[in-house]
């Protein structure tokens, strides 16, 4: 390998700096083994200062409410539920002793039909899953999160936990708030809240608006003593680093509110962290977000549904060995919306061998980065690219595209802004469903 390619992968790959050290720290846990796991649960036991006393209607599709109940004064469900609607001038039907249908303050009825029905619901205290009652008959008092939740049929209620299994509910509408990741910092944005960030991590640097916050540390070194220094009635923790869990139990231990979104690996995890940040902030834009990311998602599916994609790879850079999303990520998700395929079978973020790029063979390949200058030096890359890239149908067929600087932010970054990365993969991924497919330039 020639030493002007080694200098440009090495660029590269400083330019995908977030997504690397999250999957080196992904792949570090697992070395680790049980050392680590003992370790998290240690933190899950212990960090749980805030507990809501309460209880949620969920209706579906993100759509809830919440109410807050002394239970000294009221532990039953069924009353529970009565005193909930009655304060948001709903009306709930049973029959047979079975909760059937809720009639909502805006004439909307929402029945049990074949597919749908009301249950009772209850998360254990510091659990994370939640379970089906077989009765109404418990003590809400008991768990950690009691909901009467309109569902599908194999399907759970709305999250009601973050990532360290404390209930999402119960928060004053905050004033101030800390990010301790780029994704916290955009969530909290999204929701029309960036004036309330007090304390930013360091590479944090979108919307430009938050560029003049205070810094409280880094990705994987957030710093107690700087958080400290600012205002905070929350602080947002990144459950995809070890350190900020760990600081969240810290800081839960020193009587402060922290909130740990969920390590977005699939789709359903990044529009998770997005309504865990909007109810504990009580952002009246919450909803509009995930429907805007879900009209866009349904749109994509309904245009690619008669056209098959390619197999496609998505990688971290131009490494002879480069870093993949393989199944179960946010990745796979959207490739799947937009009726291609991934070339990897295998789970996760993952590197695999020269080897291995030649055997699964991707008619398309996806390159992500985010520092400056791809754009400019992609084609020099393309030509340099190493002889396992250059035996795929990707390469021969010149399918290989390059998501770089902005449009690489919005790759790694799996916040609100992922439906704009998705229009354009499944353009890239599947561009014969689109018939007004304006072409989009590589390095992007």
């Amino acid at each position: 390998m020639n030493n002007r390619w080694m200098r440009i992968c090495r660029d590269f790959s400083n330019g995908s700096r977030l997504m690397k050290t999250k999957v080196v720290l992904s792949t570090a846990i697992i070395v680790l083994g049980a050392v680590a796991t003992v370790a998290i649960g240690g933190i899950e036991e212990s960090a749980a200062c805030h507990h809501s006393e309460g209880i949620v209607i969920d209706y579906g599709s993100y759509d809830t409410v919440w109410m807050d109940v002394d239970f000294a004064e009221e532990t039953d469900p069924v009353e529970l539920l009565k005193r909930a609607c009655e304060k948001n001038n709903a009306t709930p039907t049973f029959k047979d002793g079975k909760l059937i249908e809720i009639i909502r303050d805006d004439d909307k009825t929402i029945s049990n039909d074949s597919d749908h029905e009301w249950g009772l619901w209850y998360i254990n205290k510091g659990g994370h899953d939640f379970k089906k009652s077989e009765n109404y008959r418990i003590n809400a008092s008991d768990y950690n999160v009691v909901s009467w939740a309109y569902t599908v049929d194999g399907e759970k209620p709305t999250v009601a936990v973050d990532a360290l299994g404390t209930s999402i509910y119960g928060y004053s509408p905050p004033g101030s708030v800390v990010t301790l990741s780029p994704l916290c910092a955009e969530i909290v944005a999204s929701m029309n809240k960036e004036s309330i960030i007090t304390g930013r991590e360091k590479s944090s640097d979108y919307p430009e608006s938050i560029k003049n916050v205070s810094v409280v540390g880094t990705y994987t070194g957030p710093s107690y003593e700087s958080i400290m220094s600012v205002k905070h009635d929350i602080v947002f923790c990144d459950g995809s680093v070890q350190a900020q869990r760990e600081m969240a139990r810290i800081l839960r231990d020193s009587n402060v509110n922290s909130v740990v979104i969920y390590d977005a690996k699939t789709l359903r995890d990044v529009i998770n962290n997005i309504f865990i940040v909007g109810t504990v902030t009580a952002s009246d834009d919450r909803n509009a977000v995930i429907n805007d990311i879900n009209r866009i998602l349904d749109d994509i599916k309904d245009k690619t549904r008669a056209t098959e994609g390619y197999k496609t790879l998505v990688t971290l850079g131009f490494d002879p060995s480069p870093y993949v999303a393989g199944k179960y990520t946010y990745i796979d998700d959207l490739l799947i919306d937009a009726n291609g395929s991934n070339a990897v079978g295998s789970g996760g973020w993952l590197k695999i061998a020269p080897e291995k790029l030649m055997e699964i063979n991707p008619d398309c390949i996806i390159v992500i980065g985010s520092s400056g200058g791809y754009k400019e030096r992609y084609e020099e890359m393309k030509g340099l690219l190493p002889l396992a890239w250059k035996a795929t149908n990707a390469f021969k067929n010149d399918n290989i595209h390059l998501f770089a600087d902005k449009l690489g932010e919005k790759t790694q970054i799996a916040g609100p802004r992922i439906a704009q990365f998705a229009e354009i993969l499944a353009k890239k991924v599947n561009p014969y469903a689109f018939k007004d497919n304006t072409p989009i330039p590589n390095g992007t």
